[in-house]
């Protein structure tokens, strides 16, 4: 005792902590938590491995962003649109393998923590140009905890709802319906197929440290 440097742990239980400091992240705008590329990278260019991480490297801190520099890059963004259009292409597969599919039935699809919609608008892009008669019929549902974020991706999806798409894109934090058992105010029960995306969310979810 004595040691007037000493200073008394935290009572807060890590995962609260986490999820303080998330909320805290993803309230900032929309090109300070998720960057983007001002175009696609072409990889039919590329000569391989190193010259993908050549590529890649000389992007820097993301400096080729739009609108200034976004602090990190998914996947879907790196890799767009051929990323979201694999997954796109095996949703339309299984779909349409189903017993009692057809071209014309009812599709939902769900993403959570759907970033800046890219992912959303490359798979609807890729049923637009692929499956007509699928995106006729398909509804997209997105659930994400930043404020900015939910505004890019309403923007970004305009025009897929100016084709008939019923999008909704609702703010709530994942982690706290999950927790309160209220993911039925957002996600009713339904016959319908329902294929989720949930890309970057286990990585972002609070836990406690064991």
């Amino acid at each position: 005792g004595g040691h007037s440097d000493y200073l008394e742990p935290s009572k807060m239980i890590l995962r609260k902590h986490i999820q303080k400091r998330l909320s805290a992240y993803f309230s900032q705008g929309e090109n300070a938590v998720v960057g983007t590329l001002e175009s696609p990278i072409d990889f039919q260019a590329l000569w391989g491995e190193w010259h993908y991480r050549r590529t890649v490297a000389g992007l820097g801190s993301y400096a080729a962003t739009t609108e200034g520099s976004g602090r990190w890059m998914t996947p879907t963004e790196l890799f767009r649109p051929h990323y979201s259009r694999i997954i796109a292409r095996h949703i339309a597969h299984d779909f349409l393998s189903r017993p009692d599919a057809h071209d014309g039935a009812p599709l939902h699809l769900v993403e959570f923590g759907g970033g800046r919609g890219t992912h959303a608008a490359a798979v609807l892009d890729y049923l637009h140009t692929d499956r007509p008669a699928l995106l006729a019929n398909a509804a997209y549902t997105l659930i994400d905890g930043s404020e900015s974020l939910t505004r890019l991706q309403r923007r970004t999806l305009a025009r897929f709802e100016k084709m008939g798409v019923r999008i909704d894109v609702a703010r709530a934090d994942v982690g706290s319906l999950v927790a309160e058992s209220a993911l039925d105010s957002h996600l009713s029960a339904s016959d319908v197929p329902t294929y989720v995306c949930a890309f970057e969310l286990l990585d972002n979810l609070p836990h406690d440290k064991v």
